[in-house]
């Protein structure tokens, strides 16, 4: 592949040409090449992108799809971030979101979050060019045929969102719940972390407790906050995932409305209080301190978590992920 590097002004010259099966061929190429730092920094002054942008606006979906290959791979590097927002690419990413075809929207939903990981600057210019709706919209889609992979993927731009206190409250005005409702039911640890830690941060607003608590998710989060945490030793960013503290912190914030605590206690299993006597979670013990009403009343269970689920079921919401393969979740930018 490295030797295709001495052809690039014939990649560049395909690019321009009106030929559809030549820029096709391009894109496809250049995508390719850029499969390391060096190869990308080097695409990326060749003034690549300049063609490549142009080819956003073609009618045909494999020259789209080629392309946002290329230009995600290209994202990588924090070099070329800045460079690509600079030629204009956000309102080009945003307005791929609403394509009709599922690979287009799913390839501007990986180039989105990989530019807006830890850089609420960025997000802001997404934010501005109107990225919730689109988004939101996309992680609510649930019609017969949809790719769960888009659903979830932009689930977990949400969740990118939320890590960022200034997106919060519009996030949550927009209808962001629901999909961070969803990736709590998932099967996946990465999915359930991500969701659980959104919520976690949506759950500091007391006003939309009654929300959280309407999309059904605390018997979830019980569930999920007695569950032992096995990070696999193999994956290193599994290491940092923890559905149920994340879990935990979210149903000690919901304590505090009377409506969640009763469902909370309803829900709950002996090992639950446990859980919350030992966290060393800052926010737990702040929450635990401000309201000792939540472990009088878990100190009243009396069932076990094995007499709770004897036989743990599949969630409604995991058949609709399950048909996803581990390696489909994007975890280029994995929301730790």
């Amino acid at each position: 592949m490295q030797c295709l590097f001495q052809h690039l002004p014939t990649f560049i010259q395909c690019l321009n040409s009106d030929d559809l099966n030549a820029k096709v061929t391009a894109a496809t190429v250049i995508g390719n090449l850029a499969r390391s730092d060096e190869n990308c920094l080097k695409l990326m002054d060749s003034g690549i992108v300049d063609l490549l942008m142009k080819c956003f606006s073609s009618d045909d979906v494999r020259l789209t799809c080629v392309t946002l290959g290329a230009l995600r791979n290209l994202s990588l590097p924090g070099r070329n971030k800045p460079k690509l927002i600079e030629q204009g690419i956000i309102p080009h990413l945003v307005k791929s979101l609403s394509h009709e075809n599922d690979h287009v929207k799913y390839s501007a939903i990986g180039t989105i979050k990989i530019l807006s990981s830890a850089n609420p600057g960025v997000c802001a210019q997404f934010v501005e060019n109107g990225l919730y709706g689109a988004m939101i919209k996309l992680a609510s889609k649930t019609e017969e045929g949809h790719d769960p992979r888009v659903q979830y993927e932009a689930a977990r731009i949400i969740a990118i969102y939320s890590g960022f206190r200034q997106f919060r409250f519009e996030l949550l005005q927009n209808g962001a719940i629901p999909s961070q409702v969803a990736l709590v039911q998932s099967e996946y640890v990465v999915l359930q972390h991500e969701g659980a830690k959104s919520l976690s941060e949506f759950a500091g607003y007391g006003q939309f407790h009654s929300e959280i608590q309407r999309e059904g998710v605390i018997p979830r989060l019980v569930q999920l906050a007695v569950t032992e945490n096995k990070p696999d030793p193999n994956n290193a960013k599994a290491t940092f995932l923890n559905p149920p503290e994340q879990a935990l912190i979210t149903l000690a914030l919901l304590a505090s409305t009377d409506s969640c605590l009763e469902e909370i206690v309803n829900e709950a299993v002996i090992e639950l209080r446990e859980k919350f006597e030992k966290s060393t979670d800052s926010t737990v013990v702040t929450e635990l301190k401000t309201s000792p009403k939540l472990l009088e009343r878990l100190s009243t269970v009396t069932r076990t978590k094995e007499e709770r689920w004897p036989s743990l079921p599949r969630q409604a919401s995991e058949k609709k992920v399950g048909e996803m393969k581990q390696e489909q979740i994007d975890e280029t930018q994995v929301l730790l």
